[in-house]
């Protein structure tokens, strides 16, 4: 829109107008003589008007008026007296000039008026195509897209979103109802169909799910449909006008917190069942200690308590992985490792449930990997209990490995139930437990082969599993990339321990008398001196007064925890030396740095294993 100049700049326009007028009228002197001297004043006035107002205009009608005066009659520069023909000339140019003045007036104010609406017209103009472009990303992102269905004209229409959402062009104009309807699953058409028409009944709005067919791709999706009518003055529906949303992941995210539910009812049913199943052998051999003292009876209770003892601590151990992998905590000591070594480990450990049904394939030459020897023994023992788990006794089960290009492959192998297919693709989920051919469940709770992929690919490996059908037996084949060949470190010499220990004073401090009482037997049937305490007070009087060269300390304490007493004791003259061991339920690696700064040397997860506390003290 024009801007009007300001006050000073339209009067000199209008002094300057009167100027050129002037020039312009000296210039047609020789043909027009003094005839007509104010001629070209008019256009003068004209234009001042229009650029500057009715004010510069007046100046400029009067001030011309007085130039040409000057100008044109009797000569350059003589102004005589006012005669009564300069009058009425006057008079007569001031009636020819005012309405050009009032006019131009009119026009200039109807033109600032067709500006502004101009203006006004284009903001909102680009208001609306912000809105719409708002609108239309918004529609976009959500998936969402617009129909209308005018019922008086019978015609159909839909926006490019939703023409998007089905799979067809968003330029495709071809807007035929029957189109959309022949995209929905046809047991949900009669169902779409009659929810519409009581909506329309009742004047009100309907939402509606069903399935429809993608036009692109061919798959079942689904699609929320909402939409609402107008209607006429006789109370017919003109007019219906909806959204149709795209509600699939929606769906599936709805169906998979359904069977993570499911899947956590079963984890923890099977949980509970998983851990009372020790309890009762356990139970029994206690019963069979009190009651016996035939010393065979007392050794195959304690045989049987300690295989269910290791059951229930793999079980804890297993959750604690999982916890930690998941997380990101698991810190992997990876060295350059014979592929060989850690698979015996793995036999070692399952050696009950194979027996003597299992065929081992090794290499001709060692195989060297940069691994965790503990984690990749962890792998390929789980691999081989679930063999075991899912093979009927007698049933062969195999495992081996060699190299295929840069990569070793270790194949474990059995000829036991197989896997459904249904299953398979979903068989390293957690919690994916179980029962391959729909009978009655193996046990376990369903994140031993999860945590197999998971360390398998901590390690820069894949694992695959692989099965001709329920019946036909399983095959897992883990993938892993070879390390360069470097110096590989011996496990004899690594875990060489000193073969005689020394008598060592030992405090052993915990809050579970039970737990205190049985760790300090086992110490002093190793021959040590042991004292015991309950809590951390007690714990800071024993350790005064017994001056014990190591502490086994208890960290989740009432009144004074662990890591309080450790601190204490450290701060004593008589405690800087002594051996501070942590013992307690939690082993991530934020537990084991706090124990670290509160003054422990060693760190335990219990239960101890009393190999673990052996070895310990023999290393001190």
């Amino acid at each position: 829109m024009r801007n009007t100049p300001p006050p000073l700049a339209r009067y000199a326009i209008a002094i300057a107008a009167i100027a050129v007028a002037i020039a312009a009228r000296i210039a047609l002197a020789p043909w027009l003589g003094t005839t007509f001297p104010l001629a070209t004043m008019f256009t003068a006035i004209a234009f001042v008007v229009w650029w500057s107002g009715w004010g510069p205009a007046l100046v400029t009608t009067i001030g011309g008026w007085v130039a040409g005066a000057v100008v044109f009659r009797g000569g350059f520069g003589y102004f005589g007296g006012l005669t009564i023909n300069e009058v009425i000339g006057f008079v007569t140019y001031l009636i020819a000039t005012v309405p050009i003045v009032l006019l131009g007036e009119k026009m200039r104010s109807a033109h600032r008026e067709l500006e502004a609406r101009h203006a006004d017209l284009s903001a909102t103009n680009r208001a609306l195509r912000e809105q719409r472009d708002v609108l239309q990303l918004a529609m976009s992102t959500a998936k969402m897209g617009a129909w209308t269905h005018d019922f008086a004209q019978d015609t159909f229409w839909w926006s490019p979103e939703l023409a998007e959402i089905v799979g067809i062009s968003r330029d495709d104009t071809n807007y035929d109802r029957q189109r959309l309807v022949a995209m929905i699953r046809v047991e949900d058409r009669e169902r779409l169909a009659a929810i519409i028409e009581q909506a329309l009944r009742e004047r009100r709005e309907y939402s509606v799910e069903f399935e429809f067919q993608h036009q692109g791709t061919g798959q079942w999706r689904w699609m929320e449909s909402r939409g609402r009518a107008e209607y006429d003055e006789a109370g017919r529906p003109a007019k219906m006008y909806g959204l149709g949303i795209d509600i699939t992941s929606r769906r599936q995210t709805v169906e998979a917190l359904r069977d993570a539910d499911r899947r956590k009812d079963e984890f923890l049913a099977t949980l509970a069942h998983e851990l009372r199943n020790p309890l009762a052998p356990i139970s029994s051999g206690l019963h069979i200690l009190r009651s016996s003292s035939n010393p065979a009876h007392a050794t195959t209770a304690l045989e049987i308590m300690e295989r269910q003892v290791s059951q229930m601590v793999r079980l804890v151990d297993d959750l604690l992985d999982v916890a930690r992998i998941t997380t990101g905590k698991v810190d992997l000591r990876c060295e350059p490792l014979d592929l060989a070594v850690p698979i015996k480990d793995a036999i070692e450990t399952c050696g009950a449930a194979l027996g003597d049904r299992l065929t081992v394939h090794e290499p001709r030459s060692p195989i060297v990997v940069h691994g965790d020897r503990t984690r990749l023994a962890q792998v390929f023992a789980n691999l081989l209990n679930n063999s075991a788990k899912y093979s009927e006794p007698g049933q062969p089960i195999a495992i081996s490995f060699d190299l295929e290009g840069t990569d070793v492959v270790v194949r474990v192998r059995d000829g036991g139930m197989g896997i459904h297919p249904d299953l398979l693709p979903r068989v390293f989920e957690m919690f994916r437990q179980a029962d391959r051919t729909g009978g009655r469940s193996r046990g376990g709770l369903g994140i031993g082969l999860s945590l197999v992929k998971r360390i398998v690919e901590l390690h820069g490996g894949t694992v695959t599993a692989h099965s001709e059908g329920v019946g036909l037996g399983s095959e897992f084949v883990v993938r892993m990339p070879v390390a360069k060949r470097q110096p590989i470190s011996d496990p004899a010499v690594a875990n060489n321990q000193r073969s005689g220990v020394s008598r060592r004073r030992i405090l052993v401090v915990d809050d579970n008398a039970d737990a205190a009482e049985s760790l300090a037997a086992l110490l002093t049937i190793g021959g040590h001196e042991t004292r015991m305490a309950y809590d951390g007070p007690e714990a800071l009087q024993q350790a005064e007064r017994f001056h014990p060269d190591v502490v086994f300390l208890d960290i989740g304490m009432p009144t004074l925890d662990g890591h309080e007493t450790a601190r204490i004791i450290r701060q004593q003259p008589w405690g800087k030396t002594m051996v501070l061991v942590a013992l307690t339920g939690w082993g991530q690696s934020e537990d084991r740095r706090r124990s670290k700064d509160a003054g422990f040397n060693h760190h335990l997860v219990k239960p101890a294993d009393p190999t673990v506390v052996e070895k310990l003290l023999a290393s001190l």
